[in-house]
């Protein structure tokens, strides 16, 4: 069995805090959208539908997550369980619920040995989860989410997995991709910062042999940008946010595959039930909803 690489996931945990931090600049795809809350709900009111006193693990903080939980505590006595690996992003995330709730706690625990007892939630709710581990951990993560799991449970979760065609964009084409979405009000500066770091995160993965994304493999062509777009500009100002909100995560890596792979993947511990897919940011037909019952 893979061990847990203490110096590695401390590594893992400070990248969050510094994320939590900034949470409040990010937008969709990395937050999850409206039409991406409608479908959790969606699922989520299908699996709780007659429950009484549920309990619902949310891996995270997700504010947007929990906000839309809040309803099932207030009518069906929901406990909402937070499973996050540091409490300083918990305490962040809170500061941006529309809600409190009474029926919500925290645990600190990583997520592929929580410590909690087996058969423990009715679901699991996690968005972009998968893909913020590393290869040699999503079979321990994925068995973990099935011990958790009771005997009706499910697991809601977004993932994410590659397209066919590659697109090998520069970087500098990426930036201004967005000024005309900006001036035509299609998207805020702040959806496009956000939009041109996800496009920039995802064509990574073409820069390596490891199924990887980072802006990491960006960090010549970004360092070649500064400077270079004027200070009046759209493009100016879309590059300026970008490297004072996610340029400070340009250290980070997600892994991430093929549909095929990851499914397979999947398949090794969940049927896949369902799948729900959103229609309102850049990575909606890559980003499908999966819900996945345990197999027995």
């Amino acid at each position: 069995m893979t061990k847990l690489n203490q110096k590695k996931f401390g590594t893992h945990q400070k990248r969050w805090q510094k994320m939590g931090k900034m949470w409040q600049e990010f937008t969709e795809p990395g937050r999850p959208s409206k039409n991406d809350i409608f479908n959790y709900n969606l699922l989520v009111g299908a699996v709780l539908k007659g429950k009484k006193n549920p309990k619902v693990i949310v891996l995270g903080s997700t504010p947007e997550i929990r906000d839309m939980l809040y309803k099932y505590s207030i009518i069906q006595g929901a406990e909402v369980i937070c499973v996050d690996m540091t409490v300083d992003m918990y305490k962040a995330m809170s500061q941006l619920t529309e809600n409190k709730n009474k029926k919500e706690r925290f645990i600190k625990a990583n997520w592929i040995d929580t410590k909690l007892p087996s058969k423990t939630a009715d679901v699991i709710i996690g968005d972009y989860v998968i893909c913020n581990l590393s290869d040699e951990y999503q079979d321990l993560f994925l068995n973990e989410m099935k011990r958790l799991l009771s005997n009706n449970g499910y697991f809601i979760t977004r993932s994410m997995f590659m397209g066919n065609s590659p697109k090998f964009k520069k970087a500098e084409d990426i930036f201004k991709k967005y000024v005309d979405k900006v001036l035509n009000q299609e998207l805020s500066i702040k959806q496009a910062v956000n939009w041109a770091a996800e496009d920039l995160i995802w064509d990574s993965w073409f820069k390596n042999k490891e199924q990887k994304q980072s802006l990491k493999y960006f960090e010549k062509e970004i360092n070649l940008l500064k400077g270079k777009f004027k200070n009046d500009s759209i493009e100016g100002e879309i590059f300026d946010r970008f490297l004072n909100t996610w340029w400070h995560m340009k250290d980070k890596y997600w892994t991430v595959h093929l549909e095929k792979d990851g499914e397979e993947y999947i398949n090794k511990c969940f049927t896949i039930e369902r799948t729900l897919y959103s229609n309102d940011h850049n990575l909606t037909k890559v980003s499908p909803i999966y819900l996945l019952k345990p197999k027995i």
